[in-house]
């Protein structure tokens, strides 16, 4: 099922199969943000969550 996935910019990825396929997602923003600007983590998290708690709400960018 991974082999779909092809080397792509926006590292750090999230990863969720649904239905058989695969959906990427990057928090590259948000995470890079955090790291560098010293932002708060809550966006980020929050982020994560929904993304790993909806069945296919978010679509790779």
């Amino acid at each position: 099922m991974l082999h779909s996935i092809k080397e792509r910019k926006g590292f750090p990825y999230l990863l969720k199969i649904v239905d058989g396929q695969v959906l990427p997602y990057s928090v590259n923003n948000q995470f890079y943000n955090c790291l560098v600007q010293q932002k708060p983590l809550e966006p980020l998290l929050t982020t994560i969550q929904a993304f790993y708690s909806s069945p296919a709400l978010f679509l790779s960018k």
